[in-house]
C-alpha cells in the first residue's frame, strides 16, 4: 500500500492501483490518519480513470484533511470546483455539496476572503436539502455579517433580508437590519423593523419593553403623537413602572394640560421603581431628580382647588426629594467637591405651598461664588461607571469592565468593594502587577483581621507571581502585626521565618523568630532562632539564647546544643587570637591591619567585642632557664598546610593541656580544668583576657 500511493512502478495496472488508494483512503478515513488520507485522495483525483460520481466525495475528503494538517492553501483549491456551479458540483448530493460550502466558508474566512465566504454560505442556504428554515436563516445572517464586514452594504441588506424571509422572527437578523437602516438614516424602515421585533418577543414581555420605548420615541421623532402615545401605553399595560414610557406618558398629560393626573405620574418618577433593576443608578437619579423638580414647577403653576387635590400624592414625593438633595449637598460639602446641580434641587416654595405655608424668601446668589463647572458628587459617577463595568463584564469584555473601574477608583478613591472588585478583575487578566498595586491600597484602608488577611493574600502575589520575596516578606510581617497579639501572628511569624530560611534570608527568619514573645516560643522555635542566629553571623547571641532557656526551663537537651555553640565559639575566639597573633608577625602594616580587622568580625560575631593588643614575640626567659636570644620565625614545613607554622610558633598551647590541633580556651571565659600554663613560659598578650 505505501508504494502503492505514490507513483509506483509501469508495470502495475491502473485499476489494481485506484482500488488499494480507494482502500487505503477509507482505512486513513475512519482512522484520521490524515497524511494517509491526503496521499490517497490525491493520488486518486490525480487518476484520470477515477469514478466520475464519487470525485466530489474525494474531494471533500481530501479538504478536510489538508484543513486539519494545516494547509489551508490547498484545502481551499481542492474545494473550488465543488463550491461554483460546475458541472462536478453538479453531479454530487446536495448534503454532500452543503457540508462543502460551509467548509469553504470558514476556510475563506479565516484567509480574510470576506465576499467569498459570504457567497458560500448563500449557495448553502439555497440548496433544497432537508435542513431546518433555522439553520438556512442562520446561513443568510452570516452571510450578511460577511458582507457588511467587507463593506458591501447593498449584499449585506439583501442577505439580512433573505434572512427574514426564512424565519420572520430571526432577532439577530432584525437588530443587524436595523444598526444597517439606522446608518442610512431611514428612520420609517427602521420603524418597521422595531415594529417586527415587537412581534417576533410576544411571548418575551420583559423584551418587549423597551423595544415598544424606543418605538414609541421613533414615532414621536417621525411626528406622529397619537401613535407614539399608544405605544408607550402599551408598554405601561405590561409594566405600570417602565420608567421610559411612565416619563413619555406623563409629559404629554401635562402639555395636553391634564395637570392632575400628571401630577401623580410626576410623583411616581421621583421614587424608586420596580422597573430600574438594571439600568443605569446616574441615569435613574437624574430623572428621579428632574421629575422632583418638574412637578415642583406644576405644583406651583395649579390652582388653590387643583393644589388640594394633588396635595397628599405630591407632597411626599417633594419632601422625599428634599431630603436626598440635603444629603448629597452634606456629602458633597464633607468630600470638599463643590456643589453640582442635581445636588441644587430646590422645592422649598412648592413644598410651602402645599403646606399652606408662606415661601421662604429667596436668598440671591453671590456672583463672586459661583460653583465651578467640575464634576461633583464623584459617587454618583462612579456608581455610573460601575454599571457600565458590569455590563461589559458581562458581555465577556474584561479589558473594558477594568478600565472603567480603574476610572471609577480614580474619581471616587476608599471603596472597598470597588477595589476588591478591581483586585479579581486583574487576577482574571493575569496582571499581577495591578492586583498587587490595589491589593496595597485596599490593606491601607481596612483594619483588624481583614487587613491582616489582605495582607498575606498580597503576600501570595509576591512570592508566587511577581517573584519578588523581599516585598512579600515585608508583607507577611504587617500581616503579623495587624492579626494583634493572638495565635494567628505567632503562626504567620513562624510561616515567615520558615520561608526566609528556605531561601537562606537568614537576617529575616531571626527577626520573625524574635518577634514571638519568649513565654510562647516552643522548643522549635528556639532551635530554629539559634539556628538562625548562628547562620546570620551571631554566634554568641544564640548562646545566650540557649543559655537563658535552659536556665528558665523552656529548653532541655541535656546541654547537648549549648555545648555545641560553646565549642564553637571558643574555636572561633581561638582563631580570633591566633589571627591577631598573625598579625603581629605580619610582614607590612596593611597585611596586619586585614588580619586584625577579620579577628574583630570574629569577636563581634561571637559577642567578644573587647579589643586585643598586638601580640609579642615569644622568648624562652624565666627562672631557670639559660639565656638565649628570641626565637627566630621557623620555615614553613611544605607538608603542613600554609600559614600552620606560623600559628604554631605565636600562640603555643601548653603540652599537657592540650594537643597542637586543639584550640585554646576561650579568652574572658573559665573552662573547666583547665590548667595554668608553665611559669616559666608565661602567656603571649594575645592569650591573656582583657
Amino acid at each position: 500500500l505505501e508504494g502503492s500511493s505514490d507513483t509506483g512502478p509501469t508495470s502495475v495496472p491502473a485499476a489494481l492501483r485506484r482500488e488499494v488508494l480507494m482502500t487505503l483512503g477509507e482505512a486513513a478515513w475512519r482512522q484520521r490518519s490524515w497524511s494517509d488520507v491526503i496521499r490517497a485522495y490525491k493520488g486518486l483525483i490525480e487518476d484520470p480513470g477515477a469514478e466520475a460520481p464519487r470525485l466530489g466525495t474525494f474531494r471533500y475528503r481530501l479538504a478536510v484533511a489538508c484543513d486539519r494538517g494545516g494547509d489551508a492553501i490547498l484545502a481551499v483549491s481542492t474545494l473550488k470546483p465543488l463550491v461554483e456551479d460546475s458541472e462536478l458540483a453538479l453531479g454530487v448530493t446536495p448534503e454532500l455539496r452543503g457540508q462543502a460550502l460551509r467548509l469553504y466558508a470558514d476556510l475563506a474566512e479565516r484567509a480574510n476572503d470576506l465576499p467569498g465566504a459570504a457567497r458560500a454560505l448563500e449557495s448553502f442556504s439555497s440548496l433544497s436539502v432537508e435542513t431546518s428554515a433555522s439553520a438556512r436563516a442562520d446561513a443568510m445572517y452570516r452571510a450578511g455579517e460577511l458582507f457588511r464586514r467587507a463593506e458591501l452594504p447593498e449584499d449585506a441588506i439583501r442577505c439580512l433580508e433573505a434572512a427574514l424571509r426564512l424565519s420572520d422572527s430571526h432577532l439577530p437578523a432584525l437588530d443587524a437590519l436595523e444598526a444597517a437602516w439606522r446608518e442610512r438614516g431611514d428612520l420609517e424602515r427602521v420603524a418597521v423593523i422595531l415594529g417586527r421585533k415587537v412581534a417576533a418577543t410576544a411571548r418575551h414581555p420583559a423584551r418587549q419593553k423597551p423595544l415598544l420605548s424606543r418605538l414609541g420615541d421613533l414615532q414621536a421623532k417621525l411626528q406622529r403623537p397619537d401613535v407614539a402615545l399608544a405605544t408607550h401605553q402599551r408598554a405601561l399595560e405590561i409594566d405600570p413602572t417602565w420608567r421610559p414610557s411612565l416619563r413619555f406618558v406623563t409629559l404629554q398629560l401635562r402639555e395636553s394640560g391634564q395637570g392632575v393626573a400628571a401630577a401623580g405620574g410626576l410623583a411616581q418618577l421621583t421614587g424608586d421603581l420596580s422597573g430600574d433593576s438594571g439600568v443605569d443608578l446616574a441615569n435613574v437619579l437624574r430623572d428621579r431628580q428632574n421629575a422632583a423638580v418638574a412637578l415642583g414647577e406644576l405644583v406651583m403653576s395649579l390652582d388653590d382647588q387643583q393644589v388640594q387635590s394633588v396635595r397628599d400624592v405630591a407632597l411626599p414625593a417633594l419632601e422625599r426629594a428634599a431630603v436626598d438633595a440635603t444629603r448629597m449637598r452634606g456629602d458633597a460639602k464633607n468630600a470638599g467637591e463643590p456643589t453640582n446641580a442635581s445636588a441644587s434641587v430646590n422645592v422649598a416654595a412648592p413644598i410651602a405651598r402645599l403646606r399652606g405655608e408662606a415661601p421662604e424668601p429667596a436668598v440671591p446668589r453671590d456672583e463672586e461664588h459661583t460653583p465651578s463647572a467640575r464634576v461633583s458628587q464623584p459617587h454618583m459617577a462612579a456608581l455610573s461607571l460601575r454599571d457600565a463595568a458590569t455590563r461589559s463584564r458581562a458581555s465577556g469584555k474584561l479589558d473594558e469592565a477594568f478600565a472603567s473601574l480603574e476610572t471609577a477608583n480614580h474619581v471616587n478613591p476608599g471603596d472597598t468593594l470597588l477595589l476588591r472588585e478591581l483586585v479579581e478583575l486583574a487576577t482574571q487578566l493575569e496582571d499581577h502587577d495591578a492586583a498587587a498595586k490595589h491589593l496595597a491600597e485596599l490593606a491601607t484602608l481596612l483594619t483588624g483581621t481583614q487587613r491582616a488577611n489582605t495582607l498575606l493574600e498580597l503576600a501570595d502575589i509576591y512570592f508566587d507571581e511577581l517573584e519578588n520575596p523581599a516585598k512579600g516578606r515585608d508583607a507577611m510581617r504587617s500581616a503579623a502585626d495587624a492579626f494583634g497579639t493572638g495565635v494567628r501572628r505567632d503562626s504567620t511569624l513562624r510561616l515567615l521565618a520558615t520561608e526566609a530560611a528556605s531561601n537562606l534570608a537568614w537576617d529575616a527568619a531571626v527577626d520573625a523568630l524574635s518577634a514571638v514573645p519568649e513565654p510562647k516560643r516552643t522548643v522549635a522555635d528556639i532551635t530554629s532562632l539559634a539556628n538562625a542566629l548562628v547562620r546570620a553571623g551571631r554566634q554568641g547571641d544564640a548562646e545566650r539564647l540557649i543559655e537563658a532557656a535552659t536556665e528558665s526551663g523552656r529548653f532541655d537537651d541535656d546541654g547537648a546544643l549549648a555545648d555545641q555553640l560553646r565549642a564553637e565559639t571558643e574555636r572561633k575566639a581561638w582563631l580570633a587570637r591566633t589571627l591577631d597573633a598573625r598579625a603581629g608577625n605580619a610582614t607590612s602594616p596593611a597585611d596586619a591591619a586585614d588580619l586584625r580587622a577579620e579577628a574583630n568580625d570574629i569577636r563581634d560575631e561571637i559577642g567578644e567585642f573587647e579589643t586585643t593588643p598586638p601580640p609579642r614575640t615569644k622568648t624562652n626567659r624565666g627562672v631557670g632557664t639559660s639565656d638565649k636570644t628570641p626565637a627566630s620565625t621557623p620555615q614553613p614545613n611544605p607538608t603542613e598546610p600554609p600559614g600552620e607554622a606560623t600559628m604554631r610558633v605565636h600562640v603555643v598551647p601548653p603540652a599537657h593541656a592540650r594537643s597542637s590541633t586543639q584550640p585554646p580556651p576561650l579568652a574572658g571565659r573559665r573552662p573547666a580544668k583547665t590548667p595554668a600554663p608553665i611559669a616559666s613560659e608565661p602567656p603571649l598578650a594575645s592569650e591573656h583576657p582583657t
